[in-house]
């Protein structure tokens, strides 16, 4: 799991104080950088996973 998406990332008070001055300096309040991260993750790791499975008639590497 890319380091982002992980709760050593996540739950890291500088990356939540990062966050919330991000989402306040944009005017988007996305909510806490957990449910962000943990959204993405399942969200692009499934597209990744799909992308990397064999297609019709390929062989698994």
């Amino acid at each position: 799991m890319p380091d982002p998406f992980t709760p050593a990332f996540t739950e890291d008070a500088g990356k939540k104080d990062q966050w919330t001055a991000f989402t306040k300096q944009v005017a988007v309040d996305s909510g806490p950088i957990t449910d962000v991260a943990k959204t993405l993750a399942e969200f692009l790791l499934l597209r990744a996973k799909e992308a990397l499975a064999p297609k019709d008639g390929e062989k698994a590497t």
